[in-house]
């Protein structure tokens, strides 16, 4: 099993090599910009997300069951769950992506490069699609710091918006970040996990003793986040309807696309 695994981190590095140099077409193309980072907590429900249809947007794994999706014409969208591709409903969603994306053709999606050894992703995916190095064993909330080159690869935050959106934000340039749907609610047995209802495995890490672990290194990698882009005098804000999330000022969402 370490041989297997050993194996296969020099053969990701190998296929880092030519994606990194694709990755470095986003340094600094959102310069100044602010954009919207979607997560997919209950929380969406509650807002109307309609109003970012003319505003960049990040959103996230089964973000594709959105009734707002083709409304919102997302500009990223970031891949990073497994699970996609170990189910036949994890498989359909990976369709209809596949499917808006040749419809959005300015759509770009970001995989983790591990699944580029899947023939359905490399087969199906071809423009406008890029692969991260997740470098899962490298812990933010270990070692301090945030991932500021995606050419070299993203580090594990535990939620997709730390491993892949707000490296790629950072990297793009973009001055204004703003969260919704980062509900940090796992720890929360009585209210469903995502928009779209339950998942039974977001269910099952919740309900281990670890859920007080797994809120405490999220927020401090969040923490360490929010510290990074202060550092080149950026902000992250915190838009989430009544998220628990307690590291980033908050603000209320309507008003900051309506200018109210």
């Amino acid at each position: 099993m370490h041989l297997k695994r050993t194996v296969k981190k020099i053969l990701l590095i190998g296929l880092n090599l030519p994606e990194g140099r694709k990755l470095r077409r986003f340094k600094d193309t959102h310069r100044g910009d602010r954009c919207f980072v979607l997560g997919n907590g209950p929380s969406l429900n509650h807002q109307d997300l309609t109003l970012l249809r003319n505003e960049y947007t990040f959103v996230t794994n089964r973000f594709i069951q959105h009734k707002d999706f083709d409304t919102i014409q997302p500009d990223y969208y970031c891949i990073s769950d497994s699970k996609f591709f170990m189910a036949e409903e994890g498989r359909s969603q990976i369709t209809r992506i596949r499917a808006a994306q040749d419809q959005l053709h300015n759509m770009i999606v970001f995989f983790s490069l591990r699944f580029k050894l899947n023939l359905n992703i490399r087969m199906g995916f071809k423009e406008n699609t890029f692969y991260l190095r997740y470098l899962d064993w490298k812990k933010v909330w270990e070692m301090g710091r945030l991932s500021t080159d995606i050419a070299h690869g993203v580090y594990m935050g535990h939620t997709i918006i730390i491993d892949f959106c707000l490296p790629i934000a950072y990297y793009m340039g973009f001055s204004e970040v703003y969260l919704l749907g980062c509900d940090m609610s796992y720890s929360d047995l009585d209210s469903p996990t995502h928009f779209f209802g339950n998942m039974e495995h977001a269910k099952t890490i919740a309900g281990k003793d670890s859920r007080t672990d797994w809120y405490h290194q999220v927020e401090e990698s969040y923490r360490i986040a929010k510290d990074t882009f202060y550092a080149s005098h950026r902000k992250i804000y915190d838009a989430t309807y009544r998220g628990k999330l307690t590291v980033f000022e908050k603000v209320d969402y309507p008003s900051i696309i309506l200018g109210t």
